[in-house]
């Protein structure tokens, strides 16, 4: 498996942030990122991960809706 750590995590176009740690699970990655000093656990798996751009350091996802606002609005 490749290092993910320093990736940029991209949903819809959009930049989320460097992945700090990532956790693995039996069937999906957690990816720690952190937006507006608040952790935020990004799941990858294949409903989520849209690809990795290993060149530029890039993971593109999209994520469940409403899956940042329950870490952002806490």
């Amino acid at each position: 498996s490749i290092s993910l750590l320093g990736f940029i995590v991209i949903d819809h176009g959009k930049t989320l942030g460097e992945i700090a740690e990532v956790i693995e699970q039996p069937h999906q990655l957690l990816c720690t990122i952190f937006i507006n000093e608040k952790e935020v656990l990004i799941p990858l798996h294949e409903d989520s991960l849209l690809k990795i751009d290993q060149q530029k350091k890039h993971v593109h996802v999209l994520l469940p809706e409403g899956l940042l606002e329950i870490y952002l609005n806490a």
